[in-house]
């Protein structure tokens, strides 16, 4: 990928997955507003965060497709903007246009996902309402994830200053696990909350209460995923206490890092 936002074309493929396509304005982004049919049909990626009255993501996935969109968008801007920052690097010929765009798009991207994450405080919209208090919390916990994933990938914000959404996510998932029956046998849900906040646990307390988390998933439900979710984050831990230690004023490591160096590609879906 050449250059990072690249004009609209007639035809939508699937490998078209990770360019920014340049928008008029960022009326895409406005959660409140409805997509119209056309839109709503082709929109294979969710590039479009409006609503749209005929998805079915909620009724199969049991997530909002809100929720996707938004994180399919920061995971889009994220590789648009570090292939941005590696042209740079290596000298290439760059447009000011081009990451001033990209600035504005983030800060549009990030008042959409903490007004999402804030809608859970005020009650939610229709799109939030749930039938169990399970779905609930694992739709809290996914939502305060979304945040740390967003501010870790598109701000390389600081361990430190996440805790608190950390903490969210961590409650979330304890009621979550709480809520379900003696010997009900739904599964425990996605890892990917519990492993997108438990990379950025930087206190013990925290990191033992993911791990029981993990654990219990795992021991249920018998999936990889929670066993390489567990390995990622100490890896991830282990890194971080290194620069902690050394205190030389680097940056905080990431799971990005670490799955890159690793080759390793885990699905948590």
């Amino acid at each position: 990928m050449s250059n990072p936002i690249v004009g609209s074309e007639p035809h939508s493929r699937l490998d078209d997955f990770l360019r920014l396509e340049t928008q008029l304005s960022d009326s895409d982004l406005n959660i409140d507003e409805p997509k119209d049919r056309a839109s709503g049909l082709h929109d294979i990626h969710l590039q479009d965060s409006r609503t749209f009255s005929e998805t079915l993501y909620k009724q199969i996935y049991g997530i909002p497709e809100t929720w996707l969109s938004l994180m399919s968008q920061t995971t889009r801007l994220a590789n648009a903007m570090q292939t941005f920052i590696v042209a740079r690097k290596s000298r290439k010929t760059v447009h000011l246009e081009t990451w001033e765009a990209l600035q504005r798009r983030s800060m549009r991207l990030e008042n959409m996902i903490c007004s999402f994450d804030l809608g859970w405080a005020r009650g939610g919209s229709a799109e939030l309402q749930v039938n169990t208090k399970s779905h609930a919390c694992m739709l809290e916990a996914l939502s305060a994830a979304l945040v740390i994933f967003f501010y870790r990938r598109i701000r390389d914000a600081h361990p430190a200053v996440l805790q608190g959404h950390v903490d969210s996510v961590i409650n979330s998932l304890e009621q979550c696990s709480a809520a379900f029956a003696e010997g009900d046998p739904t599964g425990p849900g996605t890892a990917w909350p519990v492993f997108i906040a438990g990379c950025e646990a930087t206190t013990s307390a925290r990191r033992e209460a993911i791990l029981r988390i993990i654990d219990k998933a795992s021991s249920k439900s018998g999936l990889i995923a929670f066993s390489t979710a567990r390995s990622l984050m100490t890896e991830v831990w282990n890194k971080q206490d290194e620069i902690l230690v050394a205190n030389r004023g680097e940056p905080m490591p990431s799971w990005i890092e670490i799955v890159k160096q690793g080759q390793i590609w885990p699905l948590f879906c």
